[in-house]
């Protein structure tokens, strides 16, 4: 349960003589059987038995530490999505519910899938509701933007009250408590579909524990509200793309590797069903519509620049190229962030997120970047988007900006392996109907195999 603590009572007995101290894990934090939640020290020696007594009396006189059991509870879910909301995200978003519900003793009974409408929602918390549950979530595909929006509307609309909209804890601020004949609702704020802690946990553990979660507690949880930073600090906030402001999505090819595998051959620029790979890679971001697209060069840099002659790329040369790949994935993240630097690689940062592609990975197809990007568009500036190809995930990535800082910090030779683990809780994974994602070529076996695969 959660240990309830009179914080103010904590505070009189430790102002009384500093000989006999008190020190308790703060109110509200989740605890189970044999943890610590509380430790008494006599700081000298010994401490006066009047000082004891005193301590005796004041206990007596009501609880300083006590416990809230969890209660268990059946709960029901709503997820909503929009047309382009991918399967993997809404059962990742579940799955990150049922473990907060279950780790409190409760679970969750029933989960409806419905589309992003005030009917939709207000017909799928009818059903939950006449199925007996005794609380109810609402997930959204996109964030309750004010008490006119999609979840609020639907509660409204059956006759419901919205009780609040909004709680001074980041993340997690966009969070809605209502009632809808006497069943507690609440919406969910979309950092939920992650792990990671929310002022969404600390709502729910306390209803789960049978305490109010009125204004005054609402309140207060502003102080120490600020349970994380986040690397987009310091960025232009962008925010969730909407229909007006779809995500404007860069692409990243890096291009700058020696093909030491390869002998004497760059395999960049050996043909590949009639033209360069490093040519038919490029192509496939800018008929995926990316903008801009960033080819990073190294080795033989020149020839590869001549080989996208044409091509509506903008070309950055990686001196450092032989140090590893995390130094041509800064120079890229350099490209779309500079500005008045000239204008071949002066481009404007503005942009949501990026696809980190590869040259030697012919078998990418444009589609397969739409793909990315229209799952992209349901997430925003936090998210990643992987392509899943026989549950093994491939290449190319869709970065969110918010991620950028931490690929800047890269070194070596180990790409963005460490950041994508870091931001698990923020990936989505897209299917892709075919193994090009997987593949590379970075042997001339391989590249024979390419070859005819072309010409067949």
């Amino acid at each position: 349960g959660l240990a309830v603590v009179d914080a103010e009572a904590v505070r009189a007995l430790n102002a009384g003589d500093p000989g006999l101290t008190l020190a308790t894990v703060l109110s509200g934090t989740r605890v189970r059987a044999g943890d610590l939640v509380a430790t008494a020290k006599v700081i000298p020696l010994a401490a006066a038995g009047s000082l004891v007594s005193a301590w005796e009396e004041r206990a007596a006189a009501g609880p300083v530490l006590s416990l809230a059991p969890f209660r268990s509870r059946r709960a029901g879910l709503v997820l909503t999505r929009l047309a382009k909301t991918p399967d993997s995200a809404l059962r990742k978003a579940a799955a990150a519910l049922a473990d907060r519900i279950e780790a409190c003793g409760s679970r969750i009974e029933r989960t409806l899938t419905v589309e992003h409408q005030v009917e939709d929602v207000a017909d799928a918390l009818t059903t939950l509701r006449s199925s007996g549950l005794s609380l109810l979530l609402v997930l959204g595909a996109s964030q309750i933007a004010d008490a006119d929006d999609v979840v609020p509307s639907a509660v409204t609309s059956l006759g419901g009250t919205v009780k609040r909209l909004g709680i001074p804890v980041d993340p997690g601020n966009l969070l809605l408590t209502a009632e809808l004949e006497g069943v507690t609702v609440l919406g969910v704020p979309g950092c939920a579909r992650s792990k990671g802690r929310s002022g969404f946990d600390a709502v729910l553990e306390r209803l789960l524990a049978g305490l109010d979660v009125e204004a005054a507690f609402l309140d207060g949880l502003g102080y120490g509200g600020l349970l994380r930073e986040s690397s987009a600090r310091g960025l232009p906030r962008l925010g969730r793309p909407t229909a007006e402001r779809p995500a404007r999505i860069a692409g990243i090819l890096l291009a700058a590797g020696s093909s030491t595998r390869m002998g004497d051959a760059n395999k960049l620029l050996e043909p590949v069903g009639g033209e360069p790979m490093v040519r038919r890679a490029a192509a496939a971001l800018v008929e995926a519509g990316l903008d801009p697209v960033v080819v990073v060069t190294g080795h033989a840099g020149d020839r590869v620049r001549d080989a996208l002659v044409g091509l509506a790329v903008r070309i950055v040369h990686n001196p450092d190229y032989t140090v590893g790949m995390s130094r041509s994935l800064i120079a890229g993240l350099q490209a779309l962030e500079a500005e008045g630097s000239g204008a071949e690689v002066a481009v404007d940062s503005a942009v949501d997120g990026a696809v980190i592609a590869l040259a030697d990975m012919p078998w990418v197809e444009a589609d397969d970047v739409r793909a990315l990007v229209g799952a992209f568009q349901t997430i925003g500036a936090s998210g990643v988007c992987v392509p899943v190809h026989d549950r093994k995930r491939g290449n190319p990535v869709l970065w969110g900006a918010a991620h950028f800082g931490a690929m800047r910090t890269l070194r070596g030779d180990a790409g963005a392996r460490s950041v994508l683990a870091a931001a698990e809780d923020a990936v989505v994974e897209v299917p892709i109907d075919h193994d090009g994602i997987l593949r590379d070529v970075d042997t001339p076996q391989a590249l024979d195999a390419a070859r005819q695969e072309w010409d067949r």
